[in-house]
Protein backbone atom coordinates (compact mmCIF):
# COMPACT_ATOMS: atom_id res chain seq x y z
CA UNK A 1 0.00 0.00 0.00
CA UNK A 2 0.91 3.73 -0.17
CA UNK A 3 1.66 4.10 3.47
CA UNK A 4 3.80 0.71 3.60
CA UNK A 5 1.49 -1.29 5.10
CA UNK A 6 0.81 -5.08 4.38
CA UNK A 7 -2.70 -6.84 3.52
CA UNK A 8 -3.76 -10.17 3.09
CA UNK A 9 -6.72 -10.23 1.13
CA UNK A 10 -9.23 -13.64 1.31
CA UNK A 11 -10.26 -14.10 -2.64
CA UNK A 12 -13.22 -15.83 -1.51
CA UNK A 13 -14.66 -12.90 0.40
CA UNK A 14 -12.44 -10.15 -0.29
CA UNK A 15 -11.98 -9.49 3.46
CA UNK A 16 -8.34 -7.89 4.54
CA UNK A 17 -6.41 -8.45 7.24
CA UNK A 18 -2.75 -6.96 8.20
CA UNK A 19 0.04 -9.70 6.64
CA UNK A 20 0.97 -11.04 10.16
CA UNK A 21 -2.79 -12.39 11.05
CA UNK A 22 -2.50 -16.02 11.71
CA UNK A 23 -3.78 -17.93 8.14
CA UNK A 24 -7.07 -20.15 8.45
CA UNK A 25 -5.87 -22.79 5.61
CA UNK A 26 -2.16 -22.13 4.18
CA UNK A 27 -2.98 -24.29 1.58
CA UNK A 28 -5.29 -21.65 -0.08
CA UNK A 29 -2.18 -19.19 -0.58
CA UNK A 30 -1.51 -17.96 -3.95
CA UNK A 31 1.54 -17.00 -5.19
CA UNK A 32 2.08 -13.28 -6.06
CA UNK A 33 0.63 -12.38 -9.53
CA UNK A 34 2.68 -10.66 -12.24
CA UNK A 35 2.12 -7.04 -12.48
CA UNK A 36 1.83 -4.54 -15.14
CA UNK A 37 0.91 -1.05 -14.43
CA UNK A 38 -0.52 1.25 -17.32
CA UNK A 39 -1.25 -1.71 -19.82
CA UNK A 40 -4.24 -3.84 -19.60
CA UNK A 41 -3.46 -5.51 -22.83
CA UNK A 42 -0.50 -7.08 -20.95
CA UNK A 43 -3.40 -9.80 -20.14
CA UNK A 44 -4.80 -10.73 -23.13
CA UNK A 45 -3.95 -12.54 -26.42
CA UNK A 46 -5.23 -12.77 -29.55
CA UNK A 47 -6.43 -16.88 -29.53
CA UNK A 48 -6.71 -19.97 -27.81
CA UNK A 49 -5.07 -23.32 -29.61
CA UNK A 50 -6.17 -26.49 -28.23
CA UNK A 51 -4.99 -29.45 -30.54
CA UNK A 52 -5.80 -28.15 -34.37
CA UNK A 53 -8.62 -26.10 -33.36
CA UNK A 54 -7.77 -21.88 -32.79
CA UNK A 55 -10.29 -19.87 -31.23
CA UNK A 56 -9.34 -15.78 -31.26
CA UNK A 57 -10.43 -12.22 -31.87
CA UNK A 58 -10.00 -10.34 -35.34
CA UNK A 59 -11.72 -7.33 -36.29
CA UNK A 60 -13.80 -6.72 -39.56
CA UNK A 61 -10.41 -6.23 -41.51
CA UNK A 62 -8.39 -8.52 -40.24
CA UNK A 63 -11.13 -11.17 -40.99
CA UNK A 64 -11.26 -10.13 -44.79
CA UNK A 65 -7.04 -10.03 -44.04
CA UNK A 66 -6.66 -13.62 -43.08
CA UNK A 67 -9.57 -15.10 -44.83
CA UNK A 68 -8.51 -14.85 -48.38
CA UNK A 69 -5.31 -15.87 -49.43
CA UNK A 70 -2.48 -13.16 -49.96
CA UNK A 71 -2.04 -11.71 -53.46
CA UNK A 72 0.95 -9.91 -55.51
CA UNK A 73 -0.69 -7.29 -57.27
CA UNK A 74 -0.08 -7.69 -61.12
CA UNK A 75 0.78 -11.70 -60.83
CA UNK A 76 -1.08 -13.78 -63.25
CA UNK A 77 -3.58 -16.16 -60.98
CA UNK A 78 -2.19 -19.17 -62.85
CA UNK A 79 1.58 -18.40 -62.97
CA UNK A 80 4.07 -20.74 -60.49
CA UNK A 81 4.29 -19.66 -57.06
CA UNK A 82 7.07 -17.72 -56.17
CA UNK A 83 9.38 -17.09 -53.56
CA UNK A 84 7.32 -13.90 -52.56
CA UNK A 85 4.44 -15.84 -52.55
CA UNK A 86 5.52 -18.48 -50.04
CA UNK A 87 6.76 -16.07 -48.25
CA UNK A 88 3.35 -13.92 -48.03
CA UNK A 89 1.29 -17.51 -47.52
CA UNK A 90 3.73 -18.95 -44.91
CA UNK A 91 3.29 -15.72 -42.66
CA UNK A 92 -0.27 -15.06 -43.55
CA UNK A 93 -0.86 -15.80 -39.84
CA UNK A 94 -3.19 -13.55 -37.63
CA UNK A 95 -0.61 -11.40 -35.54
CA UNK A 96 -0.08 -11.14 -31.73
CA UNK A 97 -2.06 -8.90 -30.09
CA UNK A 98 0.65 -6.13 -29.26
CA UNK A 99 -1.59 -3.18 -29.93
CA UNK A 100 -5.78 -3.24 -29.25
CA UNK A 101 -7.18 -1.47 -31.88
CA UNK A 102 -10.24 0.77 -30.96
CA UNK A 103 -12.69 -1.06 -33.43
CA UNK A 104 -15.18 -4.02 -32.40
CA UNK A 105 -13.98 -7.65 -32.44
CA UNK A 106 -15.46 -10.54 -33.12
CA UNK A 107 -14.59 -14.55 -31.80
CA UNK A 108 -13.81 -16.56 -34.94
CA UNK A 109 -12.41 -19.71 -34.84
CA UNK A 110 -10.32 -22.17 -37.47
CA UNK A 111 -8.17 -24.97 -38.24
CA UNK A 112 -4.22 -24.82 -37.53
CA UNK A 113 -1.73 -27.27 -38.20
CA UNK A 114 2.00 -27.27 -37.86
CA UNK A 115 3.42 -28.06 -41.76
CA UNK A 116 6.46 -27.94 -42.84
CA UNK A 117 8.10 -24.68 -43.44
CA UNK A 118 10.12 -26.36 -46.35
CA UNK A 119 9.75 -24.60 -50.05
CA UNK A 120 6.34 -26.22 -51.81
CA UNK A 121 8.84 -28.00 -54.20
CA UNK A 122 11.56 -29.63 -51.84
CA UNK A 123 12.34 -32.86 -53.17
CA UNK A 124 10.95 -35.17 -50.54
CA UNK A 125 13.92 -37.57 -50.26
CA UNK A 126 15.71 -34.50 -49.14
CA UNK A 127 16.20 -34.46 -45.02
CA UNK A 128 13.75 -31.64 -44.19
CA UNK A 129 15.52 -29.29 -41.58
CA UNK A 130 13.54 -26.46 -42.35
CA UNK A 131 11.40 -26.56 -39.00
CA UNK A 132 7.37 -26.35 -38.76
CA UNK A 133 5.21 -23.26 -39.45
CA UNK A 134 1.69 -22.79 -38.75
CA UNK A 135 -1.05 -23.37 -41.37
CA UNK A 136 -4.25 -21.98 -41.14
CA UNK A 137 -7.70 -22.70 -42.40
CA UNK A 138 -11.48 -23.33 -42.31
CA UNK A 139 -12.16 -19.81 -40.67
CA UNK A 140 -15.55 -19.92 -39.23
CA UNK A 141 -17.15 -16.50 -37.99
CA UNK A 142 -19.18 -17.64 -34.59
CA UNK A 143 -22.65 -16.57 -35.13
CA UNK A 144 -23.46 -15.69 -31.83
CA UNK A 145 -20.21 -13.84 -30.90
CA UNK A 146 -21.33 -10.24 -30.26
CA UNK A 147 -18.89 -7.11 -31.22
CA UNK A 148 -16.57 -6.23 -28.52
CA UNK A 149 -15.02 -3.20 -28.43
CA UNK A 150 -10.43 -3.33 -28.13
CA UNK A 151 -11.34 -7.39 -26.77
CA UNK A 152 -9.03 -9.71 -26.25
CA UNK A 153 -8.80 -12.94 -24.35
CA UNK A 154 -8.27 -12.64 -20.85
CA UNK A 155 -5.23 -14.77 -19.59
CA UNK A 156 -2.51 -14.09 -16.60
CA UNK A 157 0.09 -11.90 -17.67
CA UNK A 158 2.64 -14.82 -18.67
CA UNK A 159 2.93 -15.07 -22.23
CA UNK A 160 4.19 -18.62 -22.03
CA UNK A 161 0.52 -19.59 -20.78
CA UNK A 162 -2.63 -20.55 -22.64
CA UNK A 163 -5.72 -17.69 -22.34
CA UNK A 164 -8.33 -18.80 -19.70
CA UNK A 165 -10.65 -21.34 -20.32
CA UNK A 166 -13.45 -23.03 -18.57
CA UNK A 167 -15.68 -26.36 -18.46
CA UNK A 168 -19.49 -26.25 -18.07
CA UNK A 169 -19.95 -24.59 -20.55
CA UNK A 170 -16.79 -24.63 -22.43
CA UNK A 171 -15.91 -21.19 -22.24
CA UNK A 172 -13.74 -18.05 -22.61
CA UNK A 173 -12.91 -14.92 -21.07
CA UNK A 174 -13.15 -11.69 -23.04
CA UNK A 175 -11.72 -8.56 -21.77
CA UNK A 176 -13.03 -5.08 -23.93
CA UNK A 177 -14.22 -2.22 -22.84
CA UNK A 178 -17.65 -0.76 -22.89
CA UNK A 179 -16.81 2.87 -24.52
CA UNK A 180 -13.86 5.06 -25.37
CA UNK A 181 -12.29 7.67 -24.10
CA UNK A 182 -11.93 8.62 -20.43
CA UNK A 183 -15.56 7.54 -19.22
CA UNK A 184 -14.83 3.91 -20.46
CA UNK A 185 -14.66 1.49 -18.35
CA UNK A 186 -13.21 -2.18 -18.42
CA UNK A 187 -16.01 -5.43 -19.07
CA UNK A 188 -15.54 -8.97 -18.75
CA UNK A 189 -17.72 -11.33 -21.02
CA UNK A 190 -17.81 -15.43 -20.82
CA UNK A 191 -18.46 -16.42 -24.13
CA UNK A 192 -19.51 -20.09 -24.86
CA UNK A 193 -18.39 -22.37 -27.95
CA UNK A 194 -19.48 -23.74 -29.95
CA UNK A 195 -21.86 -20.70 -31.46
CA UNK A 196 -20.25 -17.80 -29.44
CA UNK A 197 -22.87 -17.31 -26.94
CA UNK A 198 -22.74 -14.75 -24.46
CA UNK A 199 -22.66 -16.41 -20.89
CA UNK A 200 -22.45 -13.26 -18.85
CA UNK A 201 -20.93 -10.10 -18.96
CA UNK A 202 -20.22 -7.80 -16.23
CA UNK A 203 -18.64 -4.05 -16.10
CA UNK A 204 -15.42 -3.65 -13.91
CA UNK A 205 -15.13 -0.70 -11.96
CA UNK A 206 -11.80 -0.25 -13.15
CA UNK A 207 -10.11 1.46 -16.56
CA UNK A 208 -6.57 -0.33 -16.27
CA UNK A 209 -6.24 -4.02 -14.68
CA UNK A 210 -2.97 -4.41 -13.19
CA UNK A 211 -3.21 -7.69 -12.19
CA UNK A 212 -4.91 -11.20 -13.14
CA UNK A 213 -4.98 -14.08 -9.88
CA UNK A 214 -7.18 -17.32 -11.54
CA UNK A 215 -8.86 -19.92 -9.33
CA UNK A 216 -11.22 -22.64 -10.86
CA UNK A 217 -14.32 -20.79 -9.33
CA UNK A 218 -13.53 -17.06 -9.02
CA UNK A 219 -10.64 -14.37 -10.50
CA UNK A 220 -9.29 -12.08 -8.47
CA UNK A 221 -8.31 -8.95 -10.23
CA UNK A 222 -6.32 -5.73 -9.63
CA UNK A 223 -6.60 -2.39 -10.78
CA UNK A 224 -7.67 1.07 -11.12
CA UNK A 225 -10.01 3.82 -11.92
CA UNK A 226 -9.75 7.87 -11.77
CA UNK A 227 -10.56 9.26 -8.68
CA UNK A 228 -13.66 11.53 -9.95
CA UNK A 229 -15.43 8.06 -10.90
CA UNK A 230 -17.90 7.71 -8.11
CA UNK A 231 -18.12 11.31 -7.84
CA UNK A 232 -14.85 12.20 -5.61
CA UNK A 233 -13.38 15.67 -5.72
CA UNK A 234 -10.62 14.43 -8.18
CA UNK A 235 -6.78 15.82 -7.60
CA UNK A 236 -5.92 12.78 -6.06
CA UNK A 237 -4.80 9.53 -7.30
CA UNK A 238 -6.12 6.77 -8.93
CA UNK A 239 -8.48 4.17 -6.87
CA UNK A 240 -7.18 1.36 -6.63
CA UNK A 241 -8.99 -1.98 -6.17
CA UNK A 242 -9.34 -5.44 -5.76
CA UNK A 243 -12.21 -6.98 -7.99
CA UNK A 244 -13.56 -10.59 -7.29
CA UNK A 245 -15.15 -12.32 -10.34
CA UNK A 246 -16.96 -15.57 -10.17
CA UNK A 247 -16.73 -17.35 -13.08
CA UNK A 248 -20.07 -19.39 -13.13
CA UNK A 249 -22.55 -16.17 -12.90
CA UNK A 250 -20.16 -13.61 -12.73
CA UNK A 251 -20.92 -11.41 -10.14
CA UNK A 252 -18.82 -9.03 -8.81
CA UNK A 253 -17.40 -8.22 -5.47
CA UNK A 254 -14.93 -4.81 -5.06
CA UNK A 255 -12.29 -4.14 -2.25
CA UNK A 256 -11.39 -0.66 -2.38
CA UNK A 257 -7.53 -0.34 -1.30
CA UNK A 258 -7.45 3.31 -0.96
CA UNK A 259 -10.40 3.56 1.31
CA UNK A 260 -9.77 5.51 4.38
CA UNK A 261 -10.41 2.26 6.16
CA UNK A 262 -7.37 0.50 4.38
CA UNK A 263 -5.20 2.87 6.43
CA UNK A 264 -3.85 1.52 9.66
CA UNK A 265 -3.52 3.66 12.46
CA UNK A 266 0.17 5.55 13.12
Amino acid sequence: MNDASQWRIDASDLGAAPRDTPVRDPRGIQPPARTARGSSTAFVTRALVIGERWLGVMTEQESRLYTNKPVIPGRDPGERPGAMQQYLEANHVPAPLHELQAQPYRLWAARVRQVSAAPPDWPKHFPDTWGKRPQFSDYQLLPEAPPLLRAGLLHNGDPREQALWYRQPDSVLVLHRDKLGSEGRLQLSRISGPAGKPVWSTTLPLDDLQAVMPNDQDLLLLGSEPATANGGAGGGGPQVKAVRVEVASGRIATLDLTAESMKQPR
